[in-house]
């Protein structure tokens, strides 16, 4: 929640949670928040992406590369 001006907004009750605090809320209380700009979503690392690494080339590509200079 990044805002709270009320125990209770647009019909969500918001009793016990402060602002700055991650809580679990129903999909259509969360969207509603969301809509209203009262929350944001929390991003968990189970829910990104795999992390994907890119490599040009391999390690001994590069240094037979260099090789072949020489």
């Amino acid at each position: 929640m990044v805002r709270k001006l009320a125990e209770e907004i647009d019909g969500v009750d918001l009793r016990g949670h402060h602002v700055d605090e991650v809580f679990e809320a129903s999909p259509k209380d969360a969207r509603l928040l969301m809509a209203e700009e009262w929350a944001i979503a929390e991003r968990r690392s189970a829910d990104l992406p795999h992390r994907v690494e890119r490599r040009s080339s391999s390690p001994g590509a590069v240094s037979d590369q260099a090789a072949d200079r020489g």
